[in-house]
């Protein structure tokens, strides 16, 4: 019984030291540009985003021809908007809407990490980029 503790007591003692060794995982910087490059405004109504460290629904105008950006730092997998948000609205000129939900399928999707280009910029740095068109625009359905 006794070999038994020291072996149990050897190997805790092993996995504590090497868990020490590798530290923390460091922090990730995700720095995110949704550009508006179509010729209508947009509000892009995003339900769950993780903005400013805080879990809540969020709008952000965007003019014709502008963009907004937003940083965060996590520790997760890099999401377009902290890994909560269940879906978002993008909105043009208040006649004309697209709805994306999460893995909803589509084959661009503003939740999909995917249809953002750039990425990775030095080991713990991200950055991403999205553009809302006029194709958007011509997708999008009128609403009722």
């Amino acid at each position: 019984m006794k070999i038994i503790k020291i072996v149990l007591f050897t190997v805790t003692i092993m996995m504590y030291s090497c868990t020490m060794w590798r530290g923390e995982p460091e922090d990730t910087q995700i720095d995110f540009t949704i550009k508006n490059v179509s010729t209508h405004n947009v509000k892009l109504k995003v339900f769950n985003a993780f903005i400013s460290y805080v879990v809540e629904d969020t709008t952000f105008l965007i003019t014709s021809n502008s963009a907004i950006s937003y940083e965060f730092i996590n520790r997760a997998p890099v999401n377009p908007f902290g890994g909560a948000e269940d879906s978002a609205y993008i909105i043009f000129d208040d006649v004309k809407q697209i709805i994306y939900r999460r893995d909803d399928g589509q084959a661009r999707n503003i939740l999909d990490i995917n249809s953002h280009t750039g990425g990775q910029v030095k080991e713990s740095w991200y950055q991403y980029q999205y553009e809302i068109t006029d194709e958007d625009y011509a997708n999008a359905v009128e609403i009722k």
